[in-house]
């Protein structure tokens, strides 16, 4: 594994340990993403830009899988790199706490960015399934 995956893939598990151990859709997102994050989601009507914007929409989703959610991030090959830059494809499952809800299933494009806090997320692209 290259040192540039093993790193991106510490800060996916320290966040999905993170939110496993109760941490909010705030916590969460200072772990994952930097603060002018671009989202772009499956069915989305726009693509959200920044973090304190897309706050809500991440807490109503992590909301509904319920506290302690269980998330397993799997970054594929390959792993696009170069200086302080990064892009990933990663399959994302998550094994919700709520009763009422189900397990589900993400593809996932990240791009990466090497921040003074390390490897984070500045844009994400995901789509319901897996690769």
């Amino acid at each position: 594994m290259s040192e540039t995956k093993a790193e991106l893939a510490r800060v996916l598990q320290h966040a999905a340990d993170a939110l496993r151990a109760g941490a909010d859709a705030s916590r969460f997102s200072q772990l994952l993403y930097t603060p002018d994050l671009v989202v772009v989601g499956e069915g989305w009507p726009r693509a959200i830009r920044g973090v304190e914007a897309f706050l809500p929409d991440l807490t109503a989703l992590l909301n509904g899988w319920g506290p302690n959610a269980d998330l397993t991030f799997a970054i594929l090959d390959p792993v696009f790199s170069g200086g302080n830059v990064a892009t990933t494809l990663v399959d994302v499952y998550v094994a919700p706490r709520k009763p009422t809800s189900t397990a589900e299933n993400y593809r996932v494009v990240y791009v990466w960015n090497h921040t003074t806090a390390g490897w984070r997320v500045a844009a994400e692209m995901y789509t319901v399934g897996s690769f």
